[in-house]
């Protein structure tokens, strides 16, 4: 770089940027939807598809009593949560990956969280959900109906030290 090309590069490093109006302070915006238990939001732009049930969302969530890891199906599934070493198998029966990108590992461990990680397998016909703790943590599944026909798993983790203390 010539001392001109540097100059003139430092001197646009100088100019402020322009920085995007927020979401909220936009007209003509629709409200944006997050995917989150009990919220109105879906990655799928149509209703789900008929057949074998799909995975379409994993998702994790820091709460008031702990943490939260949750999937949104296309459709009903059958869970089974296992205690492992080091933290939490959870299998989904007879559930596909809708999409590559929704088969990727959360690394969760920079949260105050017990879980450290969640990384999702399709084994077979069934997928199967490696939770890796970073200490004992109590899980409690429950199942919620999700928008436009999905359905939400959802296992709430609570700490070791609420779960000695009894809440």
């Amino acid at each position: 770089m010539t001392f001109v090309a540097i100059t003139a590069w430092l001197a646009a490093a100088q100019e402020p940027v322009a920085r995007p109006t927020p979401v909220a302070a936009q007209k003509d915006v629709p409200p944006v939807f997050s995917v989150v238990p009990g919220g109105r939001g879906s990655p799928l732009s149509t209703a789900p598809r008929r057949g074998t049930p799909q995975l379409v969302w994993t998702g994790f969530q820091v709460t008031d009593s702990g943490s939260r890891v949750f999937v949104q199906t296309t459709a009903e599934v059958e869970l089974k949560v296992e205690n492992a070493k080091g933290g939490v198998t959870v299998t989904l029966h007879n559930c596909r990956v809708h999409m590559r990108n929704n088969s990727r590992m959360l690394d969760t461990r920079f949260f105050a969280s017990p879980v450290e990680r969640i990384a999702v397998h399709q084994r077979r016909r069934d997928i199967q959900l490696d939770i890796a703790l970073r200490e004992p943590a109590q899980s409690t599944p429950r199942q919620e109906a999700g928008p436009g026909g999905t359905h939400f798993w959802v296992i709430d983790f609570a700490p070791s030290d609420k779960v000695a203390s009894g809440g």
